[in-house]
């Protein structure tokens, strides 16, 4: 299943071209790069914002809403996927986040 959805790969935020690659391969590179692992290592280290932005920069990005041809933007989304990535890193309190969860299932 996971090797039938195409997204968009770009080597860092400042990519606009990027590459079409499947679900599944970016799950692997998730779990399996230890380049990867170390970038983000020392992403969880930074201690400033400044330095988290910097790190995240050269961070590999992708869509998972679809593929975008030729560039990344809203007027060259090419396939959508139905999936939906939602940002709850900065929720600290756990009875927030419950609730968040709650809300989406």
């Amino acid at each position: 299943m996971l090797s039938n959805i195409n997204i968009s790969l770009y080597n860092g935020v400042k990519d606009r071209k990027g590459t079409t690659v499947t679900l599944a391969w970016v799950i692997d590179l998730i779990r399996e790069s230890p380049g990867l692992k170390e970038q983000i290592d020392r992403l969880r280290k930074s201690k400033t914002e400044a330095s988290k932005k910097a790190i995240k920069e050269y961070l590999p990005a992708v869509t998972f809403a679809g593929v975008f041809t030729p560039t990344r933007a809203i007027a060259n989304i090419w396939s959508y996927t139905s999936l939906m990535v939602i940002d709850i890193d900065k929720i600290e309190d756990q009875a927030k986040l419950a609730d968040v969860y709650m809300m989406l299932c």
